[in-house]
């Protein structure tokens, strides 16, 4: 859902989560995706 743009609340609501903090658990592996994905094609990102 992140992917495609939704708002982390409306992830927390659609899970059901009462915190953000147990919705980012699910959030967390994520994130490293995106940022391997992105570490791929921007030029900053790269590893050298």
């Amino acid at each position: 859902m992140l992917a495609s743009g939704a708002a982390l609340e409306v992830v927390q609501q659609t899970l059901g989560h009462a915190s953000l903090g147990t919705t980012s658990i699910y959030i967390s592996p994520e994130q490293s995706r995106l940022r391997r994905e992105a570490a791929k094609y921007h030029a900053r990102l790269k590893q050298r």
